[in-house]
């Protein structure tokens, strides 16, 4: 899997808004939110039709990406078993920054120019906080807030993520698989039981080639084809230094 991007990251602005459409589409007037207005698939950067945003933070703060996505739930393609997950995750290890490596194209993502990062912070309920974030074209961050759930404790590597909260319930949940996990955590991939979407994450933005390779077999391992996955774009910040 060659050609991975270089970049750096900054601390950018960001832009969040209420507006009836996926949140990482492009950006469209604030709109109120009406009860009953909420629709979405579940997906990572999926806000819903009308998700009243919350104030923007400054600073990302060090959580827990299941990054990158929540994924649509379903089973194996035709009849085809799902993929296999790892056999254990430390949720306590998973936490933190990961940055997007490559992905399988998806719509929700559309608006994302580069410079996608998922943050993961452990709560004292058992959950997780998730922030996924990515740079536009213009230059300005978006957001979408979520809350992950582990939905096999035996390995805690299956997850449920929501990013639709209505009325304080928390709705639509995707699915959200470790398929393969570094042993020093440094790269993760996450995918789900349809293969449709897929995501390759680490703590850097740039994996080495000996860790791509590993990769890449890997997905052969689990029933993905490597040649879907594009490589995550980086783009200089606006905050960035030239």
């Amino acid at each position: 899997m060659p050609g991975w991007p270089r970049g750096r990251t900054g601390s950018p602005s960001i832009c969040t808004v209420c507006r009836p459409a996926p949140i990482f589409t492009d950006a469209s007037p604030a709109t109120p939110c009406r009860p009953g207005a909420c629709s979405s698939s579940g997906e990572p950067f999926d806000r819903g039709r009308c998700i009243m945003s919350r104030p923007p933070i400054p600073v990302l703060p060090v959580a827990l990406l299941f990054f990158i996505p929540v994924l649509a739930s379903g089973g194996g393609r035709g009849g085809e078993a799902p993929p296999t997950t790892v056999s254990r995750v430390d949720p306590a290890r998973y936490a933190g920054l990961w940055h997007e490596v490559a992905r399988i194209p998806n719509r929700f993502q559309k608006s994302c120019a580069g410079n996608t990062t998922a943050q993961y912070t452990l709560r004292d309920d058992g959950r997780i906080d998730v922030v996924n974030r990515c740079l536009r074209d213009d230059g300005t961050y978006i957001e979408a807030r979520g809350i992950a759930r582990i939905a096999d404790p035996e390995t805690n590597a299956r997850l449920k993520v929501s990013f639709v909260r209505f009325l304080g319930i928390s709705l639509f949940w995707g699915d959200y698989w470790i398929i393969g996990l570094d042993p020093d955590y440094r790269w993760a991939v996450v995918g789900e039981p349809s293969r449709k979407t897929g995501w390759v994450l680490g703590r850097e933005p740039v994996l080495s080639d000996d860790e791509l390779e590993k990769i890449d077999r890997l997905l052969t391992d689990r029933g993905y084809d490597p040649g879907r996955f594009v490589p995550a774009p980086r783009k200089p910040s606006q905050d960035e230094d030239a």
